[in-house]
């Protein structure tokens, strides 16, 4: 993967990139950095400009530190700067909220939009998550254990709590309820974090949406069935070769063939 330079208010700001064709943007989560996207990146390459990058506060840019609250802007500046076209985005987890709130924001900028085991809707305490986040990561096994446990210490503690108390206390309901992006939900079956249980809640929100539930996968699918979710992914994309008008967004989603377990949802009209 080339390492590239963007320029951010200032500031240089190095990322991934891979392949050549439509851009694709993959944005990592809480305690994660570009690296978690590594087995994803060359499969999705194969027909797009593959574009990795850490959130300020994370991997490579942790000097800088940067509210939550102004992540979205934050990936905005960042589409402008290294990107500079539609985008499929996809975000894990905490990443996930962000790429929602930055598509309710600037649908412009986004081709479709691809939510991985997402949060942003409440569903316990920050305490309550404590024995489920030690699940996930028991699942994990040893490989991500490594790459959670460096990323983690890159991040620092004090980034870490910040990002958990914010993620404790995040609605993102109102944006979802904006989105006019094809979007794409994927789920680990196995995921004991955000469990398949909030699926509905998920669907409730999205005007149209396709859910794609991964058999083998837990909370991390690009690190368990990279080929799975590199299959889903790739799927999802090639429904929306060309950017869509504002309409036809809000009429328009091209289920997602594949092994997975797969759900279409739309919500009745008034």
């Amino acid at each position: 993967m080339r390492r590239l330079t963007a320029e951010i208010a200032g500031e240089a700001v190095h990322y991934r990139s891979v392949g050549d064709g439509t851009p694709v943007v993959l944005l990592h989560g809480l305690s994660g950095s570009w690296r978690w996207w590594r087995e994803v990146a060359p499969r999705l390459a194969v027909s797009h400009r593959v574009i990795c990058l850490d959130l300020p506060g994370f991997g490579s840019i942790r000097s800088r530190r940067s509210a939550l609250s102004d992540a979205s802007e934050w990936l905005e500046r960042f589409l402008a700067a290294a990107v500079g076209e539609e985008a499929h985005v996809v975000g894990h987890s905490m990443g996930a909220s962000i790429c929602a709130r930055l598509t309710a924001r600037r649908p412009d900028v986004v081709r479709t939009l691809a939510l991985v085991a997402p949060s942003g809707i409440p569903s316990g305490s920050l305490v309550g998550h404590a024995i489920p986040l030690l699940k996930a990561a028991a699942l994990g096994g040893p490989r991500f254990w490594a790459l959670l446990g460096a990323d983690a210490a890159r991040a620092g503690p004090m980034t870490l709590l910040a990002g958990a108390l914010h993620l404790a206390g995040e609605d993102i309901r109102a944006d979802l309820r904006a989105l006019e992006a094809p979007t794409l939900l994927v789920w680990g079956q196995r995921d004991p974090l955000v469990p398949t249980s909030l699926t509905e809640t998920w669907r409730r929100e999205l005007r149209r949406v396709e859910l794609v539930v991964l058999p083998g996968a837990a909370h991390v699918p690009m690190l368990e069935t990279p080929q799975e979710l590199s299959d889903v992914l790739l799927r999802f994309f090639s429904a929306y070769p060309e950017a869509l008008p504002k309409a036809a967004r809000l009429n328009r989603i091209v289920p997602v063939s594949s092994g997975s377990q797969r759900t279409r949802h739309h919500p009745p009209t008034a």
